[in-house]
């Protein structure tokens, strides 16, 4: 898999730096719509998002690894993120139970097993079993009829079996933009 981005010169992405371009994107979410964080980490992503789609808005966070899932949870409090919603599981191409593989180390390096890329790390991942469901089944419920602004998915691997299983909603929605 490759990153391919496109941006019509006239739009008001044309002047994005495309080494941080999640933060810049958020930056753009309006008031009342909905930002999908698959792969949310402890949150810092979903924090930035959850003040500017505001309280008509909608924030949905999806995290598979229980160490960050928990750490999210107290960074929502922390942060007074009322308009979000912790997901605690993974998003695949269909429902079943995923391997985890969490790095000791490297908070942003756990991955389904089947994704699996990050060999030599220099120690043995942990692996649990997580709850995988499908994009198209679990997100409609949670962001109504908002419009999504930004769909982000950063899966360590599984990025396309996340979008196999989004397929229906991300032509039913039609995000503003999606950045894999």
């Amino acid at each position: 898999m490759d990153l391919s981005y496109f941006r019509r010169p006239d739009s008001a992405e044309a002047g994005l730096n495309l080494d941080n371009v999640v933060p810049q994107l958020i930056a753009l979410l309006r008031p009342g719509e909905c930002f999908v964080d698959v792969g949310a980490n402890i949150g810092w992503l979903t924090f930035q998002a959850s003040g500017r789609v505001g309280t008509a808005g909608r924030v949905v966070s999806v995290e598979p690894s229980a160490r960050e899932f928990v750490r999210l949870i107290r960074g929502l409090a922390l942060n007074r993120c009322n308009n979000v919603i912790p997901v605690y599981g993974a998003l695949g191409a269909n429902d079943s139970v995923g391997s985890l593989e969490i790095a000791e180390t490297h908070t942003g390096l756990n991955h389904l097993a089947t994704a699996s890329q990050a060999e030599g790390l220099g120690t043995k991942p942990t692996t649990v079993q997580v709850p995988v469901w499908t994009g198209d089944a679990i997100l409609p419920p949670l962001v109504g009829k908002r419009p999504v602004g930004l769909v982000k998915i950063d899966t360590e691997g599984a990025e396309m079996m996340v979008l196999v299983g989004l397929q229906r909603f991300l032509a039913t929605t039609m995000p503003r933009h999606v950045v894999v």
